[in-house]
């Protein structure tokens, strides 16, 4: 019969009542999760008492168990959605479908879809922006949970669209990032001395850093165009450059039917640092394990306990 070496690997945390990534160093074979704060339930047949994946099994699937509705016993279900999904590193890893119903043509944009589930930091991708193209298929940080129904993508100057969304779908995105600093997707800068640039999502750029500002001709500022800037961090998503662009053309999205047809996206490309070598994103914050959905994750605040394990399939 053949033998492996088996890891095993254990861990704990609090849970924030969002789906979240485990890392423990390898991509398991059987991870199981037992809910230490829901043990004892008797009451709420929502939350799932203990969780488990096994290699091979359907990705976010899971084995469960909790409490019967109605009753002091509990029962084993198996779920096809919101459960596990093991992670590789190379995968890009979505969560499910979140469908709203509006953009706001404002600064910031805010969206309306009923029980979203999203936490300020979620970076979610966004589609069937009915109206509002111009931002259907890029990343955004969101800013502001204002309630269980709206939430505010803070780096879109919604402002300058002709119209808003009449509908979104929003995926929030689990896939670590091979490398930073990376590439982010430019969404404003300002016309003034110095010029201000807002990126998509967090850009995790230091002052000294070096990049790169890529400005197609349908963006406006094409003054701005592969220019080599140095960075001064301002805030998470934000930096100034040290370039004077009041005199410059003004930043600009397309239209909504210029999206339609297909753009080039504004960027900015980390390309070194300040008296140093180095010309590429070197930090590389990959990793194999799994990703917890929101049916295997816990409720706020409840302490999960879990166990991944790798061996060998006979």
């Amino acid at each position: 019969m053949p033998t492996a070496e088996q890891q095993v690997v254990y861990g704990h945390y609090t849970s924030d009542g969002a789906p979240r990534n485990i890392n423990p160093g390898f991509t398991p074979h059987d991870f199981h999760t037992w809910n230490e704060t829901q043990q004892n339930s008797t009451a709420n047949p929502s939350v799932n008492k203990e969780c488990w994946y096994l290699h091979g099994q359907a990705a976010n699937s899971a084995y469960t168990i909790r409490n019967t509705a109605g009753a002091a016993t509990d029962e084993h279900q198996f779920i096809a959605a919101g459960g596990f999904r093991p992670y590789t590193g190379i995968e890009e890893v979505l969560d499910g479908a979140v469908v709203g119903t509006a953009l706001t043509a404002a600064t910031p944009v805010v969206a309306t879809s009923v029980a979203h589930g999203f936490l300020v930091g979620d970076i979610v991708r966004i589609y069937t922006t009915t109206g509002m193209l111009q931002v259907a298929g890029l990343d955004f940080v969101i800013t502001v949970v204002g309630g269980a129904n709206n939430y505010t993508l803070g780096t879109i100057p919604g402002a300058g669209f002709a119209a808003a969304a009449t509908a979104v779908t929003a995926h929030r995105v689990f896939t670590p990032r091979a490398y930073e600093p990376g590439a982010r997707i430019v969404t404003n800068v300002t016309a003034a001395n110095p010029g201000v640039v807002t990126t998509n999502i967090n850009h995790n750029y230091q002052t000294g850093d070096r990049v790169r500002i890529i400005i197609p001709a349908i963006s406006g500022m094409v003054e701005l165009d592969q220019q080599v800037v140095t960075v001064t961090r301002l805030t998470a998503t934000t930096f100034s450059i040290g370039v004077d662009t009041t005199a410059y053309t003004a930043f600009a999205w397309p239209t909504s039917a210029q999206a339609a047809a297909g753009v080039l996206r504004p960027q900015v490309i980390p390309v070194g640092e300040t008296g140093q070598d180095l010309s590429d994103a070197i930090d590389n914050t990959s990793f194999q394990g799994i990703h917890l959905g929101t049916n295997v994750c816990g409720a706020n605040n409840d302490v999960i306990r879990w166990r991944a394990i790798r061996g060998v399939t006979i």
